[in-house]
């Protein structure tokens, strides 16, 4: 019964104290655009794919681990682009499972600058669930618990906007979660709280880019994300990046955190990063904190023989 307890209140004080971040919140953002914004799907020339891990609050009994698979590509209409997104977080006993397709158009906003605005939708369900087997108690009759596993699944949807200039600079909006998702244990058709949904959210984007010399070239960016219940977070990256394969960066947050960022390009089609989150809120003596692995893929789907471009965002 302790052990259910503890990870009962672990999932209250997540959902409690962290609302502005319900979905899961990557620190290598600036790598994989699409996780946050449907818009962004097929503004690369090529078919882009990324697979993500995240390890947080390494030490902590149930703490959240996340895995996330995307991919998106332009069309043989270049101003269309598709895009799909697979996530699945953990917390202790629970767990939610996002499925999502994305389609998003761009149009020419300056012929001088050649940027692009697109728009994109992003669709598809989400289900919330938890696992009673998973946990330990010696009260098998707790009338708390409602069979070994109790779920929800709900439709989600996403819309964004995205700008850019090819390898000088990005903004974006995007407001996530328009239909406010249930979530939560499932007792006859319920969930356990009229509050037990994901709340709809406004992220804001930009970075740009900054050539040094030949070698070396600065990328500063940020992610504003508010779903007006809380505080707003802001995530703020420094990177530099060296001989056109190799990103150094910082990162900081405005939850008292952290970060150093790296990430290396193998080959023109591969590349893998790593970032590692360290708490400055003096809560560093419950874990030891966390640990972010990015790997990238990219392919010429046009199979065209001009060499694919490179990307900084």
């Amino acid at each position: 019964m302790k052990r259910f307890f503890i990870y009962s209140l672990l999932v209250l004080i997540c959902s409690a104290a962290a609302k502005a971040q319900q979905d899961p919140i990557y620190t290598q953002y600036m790598f994989n655009p699409l996780n946050y914004n449907p818009a962004y799907a097929g503004s690369k020339a090529i078919l882009s794919a990324a697979l993500v891990y995240r390890n947080q609050w390494v030490g902590l009994d149930g703490a959240p681990k996340v895995v996330t698979f995307s991919a998106h590509s332009p069309l043989k209409n270049k101003n269309m682009g598709l895009g799909f997104e697979m996530t699945n977080d953990k917390i202790g006993p629970t767990s939610n499972l996002t499925v999502q397709a994305s389609y998003a158009y761009r149009i020419r906003i300056s012929k001088i600058s050649k940027g692009k605005l697109g728009f994109g939708l992003k669709a598809g369900i989400y289900n919330s669930s938890i696992d009673w087997n998973g946990i330990n108690y010696k009260d098998q009759e707790d009338g708390l618990v409602v069979g070994s596993k109790n779920s929800y699944l709900s439709p989600i949807f996403d819309f964004g906007l995205y700008y850019h200039r090819t390898n000088r600079s990005f903004a974006g909006l995007t407001f996530k979660n328009l239909n406010s998702p249930k979530q939560g244990v499932n007792y006859s058709g319920r969930t356990t709280s009229e509050e037990s949904k994901l709340y709809s959210q406004i992220i804001l984007t930009y970075g740009k880019i900054i050539e040094i010399s030949d070698r070396a070239v600065f990328r500063p960016s940020a992610l504003l994300r508010t779903n007006f219940q809380t505080l707003p977070v802001l995530d703020v990256n420094l990177s530099m990046l060296f001989d056109q394969i190799f990103w150094v960066g910082l990162s900081y947050r405005t939850t008292n955190s952290i970060a150093a960022v790296l990430e290396y390009e193998i080959t023109q089609q591969i590349k893998v990063g790593y970032s590692y989150d360290y708490d400055v809120s003096g809560l560093t003596s419950t874990h030891t904190g966390s640990h972010e692995i990015f790997l990238g893929f990219n392919y010429n789907v046009f199979k065209s023989r001009m060499r694919s471009p490179r990307y900084y965002f």
